[in-house]
């Protein structure tokens, strides 16, 4: 019982990753006072703690999070309402499936298709079983890094339409100058890939087997240490724990293209694959061949890494 107390206390305390590991461990201990400490977290003011609570919840088919886990489904995060929607279709029941219907208008698709696939999930039986190995929480991640510190650094907040508009129109290889939506828009045309635009450029969606897909971030507005503008690639592979780094280190001199790095994605440290493209030698094809490359990569050191599929 130790355990579960240290863990319900780091739940409620300590940096957000502290909380997201006690929160996955909870999710593997379960009991009544591991539960009720979870839906309690549901609220946490991080979405990333919400995120892992719900995930928990659903593991656990926890009946009494429904309630909860339905306000979730109003949040302004989308990955927040899919996690939410997630966890319901795991758990299972008529109130879990009456509050999931609305989501299939969500204005988001990938809500959309997580609510698709979780009342799919609660008609053909309530919850898929879990085949997964218990994952090892990851490890707290140190304090914050100084703003002066090098690094990529980005938003996924919704991007504002103005700065779209007023965005600068690289000029790739194979085009005439086009707007950073153009090119993503004429990369992922006829492809599986879906994208959404964010303050600091374009998060794409990659199925890339066996249920599993990957998230890739596009990002244009940089330049190299020559001035000349260049498109970032990169992909999150995993927490940015002490513990990984000579793993990543190692790993590095295997790569054809590319290299493990640490990226912050808003004020959060994580591992990621990142590739640079100077914009001049580039055209869509490579561009998304870039894509491709990384997301495959990435999932399969995500899945060695956490066994899980979260980004």
């Amino acid at each position: 019982m130790a355990d579960v107390d240290a863990l319900i206390e780091g739940l409620k305390s300590g940096d957000y990753y502290s909380r997201s590991s006690a929160a996955r461990s909870l999710g593997e201990i379960g009991g009544q006072e591991a539960e009720a400490a979870l839906i309690e977290a549901l609220n946490d003011v991080d979405d990333w703690v919400q995120e892992y609570a719900a995930e928990a919840l659903g593991k656990l088919g926890c009946m009494q999070a429904v309630e909860t886990l339905g306000k979730l489904l109003d949040s302004e995060n989308y990955k927040v309402r899919s996690s939410a929607a997630e966890a319901l279709g795991n758990i299972g029941g008529d109130e879990a499936q009456s509050l999931l219907e609305p989501l299939k208008q969500d204005a988001d698709s990938w809500v959309r298709e997580a609510a698709i696939t979780a009342l799919k999930n609660i008609s053909e039986a309530g919850p898929a079983p879990h085949s997964e190995e218990p994952v090892k929480p990851p490890h707290p991640v140190g304090p914050a890094t100084a703003d002066t510190e090098p690094g990529l650094t980005l938003s996924e907040e919704p991007a504002d339409p103005k700065q779209q508009e007023t965005s600068p129109a690289p000029r790739l290889a194979d085009r005439a100058p086009r707007t950073p939506k153009e090119i993503v828009e004429l990369m992922t045309a006829g492809t599986s890939m879906t994208y959404r635009a964010t303050r600091s450029g374009f998060l794409l969606r990659a199925p890339v087997g066996g249920g599993r897909h990957q998230k890739v971030r596009l990002k244009f507005d940089a330049t190299d240490e020559d001035g000349s503008p260049i498109i970032q690639i990169f992909t999150v592979i995993g927490p940015a724990s002490p513990d990984h780094y000579r793993w990543a280190l190692k790993l590095n001199p295997s790569f054809p293209y590319g290299a493990i790095g640490l990226v912050k994605i808003d004020g959060k440290d994580f591992l990621a694959i990142i590739d640079t493209l100077l914009e001049e030698n580039v055209d869509t094809k490579a561009l998304e061949k870039s894509v491709w490359t990384l997301a495959r990569k990435g999932d399969a050191l995500e899945k060695k890494l956490i066994q899980k599929d979260l980004w």
